[in-house]
């Protein structure tokens, strides 16, 4: 009998594989590695393609002047870009514009405002004018003349103006017709 330890067993070379496990492993790891870069490659560039739509997205709501769906998306694109820089730059967009919209309404508010005290000027020299009237001119029917020009001053404005404007003829037509009736 051998001895145990002096036994080698030999494979028969129709079995043995043509390059060593040892080589496969290496091969198969190597094409293991390029699959797994490029699919997190293409992962990646979802990732991008996502974070570029959200961003883009953000931006044409700020465009929209929607700015309550702007901020939605900017916190979108922070949980799907990550970019500190990038959500920075939206915040400031959103709250420029968020500004700039608040002073062109405050802009046209006063503009509204002063339209409406031009027009009331315009009905107190209507007024005024009718005071000038001789008395014997000064009729029912050139009263009410004069409240029809009044009011009419009232029209292009807004109706918060309009009704002003209408509340303060009525009252001088009122005052003047009672004199008229005396």
């Amino acid at each position: 009998m051998a001895n145990d330890s002096q036994l080698a067993v030999s494979t028969p070379a129709s079995v043995r594989p043509a390059v060593s496990t040892g080589r496969w492993v290496r091969v198969f790891g190597s094409v293991a590695a390029v699959a797994l870069v490029s699919l997190a490659s293409i992962a990646c560039q979802k990732d991008t393609q996502k974070c570029d739509e959200a961003v883009a997205t953000a931006r044409k709501a700020i465009e929209m002047k929607d700015f309550e769906s702007a901020r939605k998306w900017r916190e979108h694109t922070w949980k799907t870009c990550g970019d500190r820089a990038m959500i920075d730059g939206l915040d400031k967009d959103i709250v420029a514009a968020e500004e700039a919209q608040n002073k062109a309404i405050e802009d046209a508010h006063k503009q509204m405002a002063e339209a409406a005290q031009q027009q009331i000027n315009a009905a107190q020299k209507l007024w005024l004018k009718y005071d000038e009237f001789e008395n014997k001119d000064k009729t029912e029917e050139n009263l009410k003349k004069i409240l029809e020009r009044a009011n009419k001053l009232g029209e292009p404005l807004d109706d918060g103006y309009k009704t002003q404007i209408e509340a303060y003829n009525k009252t001088q037509f009122k005052m003047r017709y009672e004199a008229i009736k005396k």
